[in-house]
């Protein structure tokens, strides 16, 4: 599907008295829809409304998708950002930066004409704040926030690149093609297994017992895959992509930040190494063995962080477990994408950077007697019905 971009950036700081506050935080609050609105900027009633009120001037609100988006306007006498869109009964992710604190993000579903839908924005709180993830110690942050690492912005060849070689799946990795991401914090680690109990409160064994039930046909089988190590400091599997997404939701509640799983082509754009890239063919070298866990080097899950990172100084992007994106699965295209969400469709998600075992996922049957190496690839995505043995995922917000 082809996907679009749209940014409107509204700067009134220097026509306008109200003097930009210095925030660090926003706090954003559904206000009732039959509260009147001014949106007579929206030139026809069939449109869709999206009211932002603030008194923060200088914002830069971007959505997805923008195909649908008419015109954005800022009302000075009633401090509300409009936003017409065309109608839709799916859902809108409006993004929201200012220079002055760290992007915010939150989705907006089901805008109906003659409906407008109106949000309050407001600063949490006063003080300086970096655009990059303010650093905390592991004391301040909930237990079961992950450390981040800021990923700049930028344009990347997405897919089965030159450094590939022969172990591109033709299907599935091509056609190569341009991407361009916005700016975005990436988990510095996977999401481990003490992360995991203190928001969720299950184990890795109950994780496995409860997701073991599937469905053959009419009959109800339980299949209790082997368990790999354990502890505090080990990554997460036998987690579905829902659960992934579950885990995100409460974070976000716990934490006021807007946690989400990665899209796919920001997954892949922070294991390549983003703008400090050098072209590797795993996420930080062409030695799988230097960075990441595999077949031929582990028994089974590993602690965190015990290879060499990328160039990011992110760790694990190839092997240890599998990384559940956002994205429903999808062919590529050849056509240059900014920002893109995956289709709007599909029967199963994308999993990326292979794992530990060259078992299938899903069972423990070996795909074949080679080892994985090839599934740890940077470009590598697998088109699988379901995982969830060896995966997990890490987290990322604006």
């Amino acid at each position: 599907m082809k996907q679009y971009f749209f940014v409107i950036t509204v700067f009134f700081a220097s026509i306008c008295n109200i003097r930009a506050q210095t925030i660090s935080e926003l706090k954003i609050e559904r206000l009732p829809d039959e509260i009147r609105v001014s949106h007579e900027s929206c030139t026809s009633p069939s449109h869709g409304v999206i009211v932002l009120r603030t008194a923060i001037i200088g914002l830069n609100i971007t959505m997805y998708p923008p195909s649908r988006i008419i015109n954005v306007n800022h009302n000075r006498q009633t401090n509300e950002y409009i936003l017409c869109v065309e109608p839709t009964d799916g859902r809108y992710r409006v993004i929201i930066r200012h220079p002055e604190f760290v992007g915010f993000e939150f989705i907006v579903e089901n805008v109906l004409a003659n409906k407008p839908q109106i949000f309050m924005l407001n600063p949490k709180q006063a003080g300086t704040q970096p655009q990059t993830a303010p650093s905390q110690t592991a004391a301040s942050r909930h237990p079961a926030e992950p450390e981040m690492i800021f990923v700049q912005g930028g344009t990347f060849t997405m897919g089965c690149t030159s450094e590939q070689g022969r172990d591109c799946n033709r299907d599935y990795e091509r056609p190569t093609h341009r991407v361009t991401v916005s700016n975005f914090h990436i988990g510095k680690y996977e999401v481990t297994q003490g992360q995991w109990k203190a928001l969720m409160g299950t184990t890795v064994e109950q994780q496995r017992d409860k997701n073991a039930i599937t469905i053959e046909g009419s009959r109800r089988v339980v299949e209790l895959s082997p368990l790999s190590n354990i502890g505090d400091n080990y990554p997460m599997y036998f987690v579905s992509w829902e659960e992934a997404q579950e885990f995100a939701r409460r974070l976000s509640a716990a934490t006021g930040k807007p946690y989400r799983l990665p899209t796919e082509a920001e997954w892949e754009y922070a294991a390549r190494g983003g703008a400090q890239s050098k072209g590797f063919k795993y996420s930080g070298s062409d030695n799988l063995n230097s960075v990441g866990w595999f077949s031929e080097n582990s028994d089974g899950v590993m602690p965190v962080g015990t290879k060499q990172p990328n160039e990011l100084g992110i760790h694990d992007m190839s092997g240890n477990v599998r990384e559940w994106c956002s994205d429903w699965w999808g062919f590529y295209t050849n056509s240059a994408k900014r920002d893109p969400m995956g289709p709007s469709r599909g029967d199963r998600r994308v999993i990326r950077g292979g794992s530990y075992s060259r078992a299938s996922p899903g069972g423990w049957v070996p795909v074949d007697n080679s080892n994985n190496a090839n599934t740890c690839r940077v470009s590598n995505r697998p088109n699988l019905p379901y995982g969830l043995f060896d995966s997990g995922f890490r987290l990322v917000h604006p």
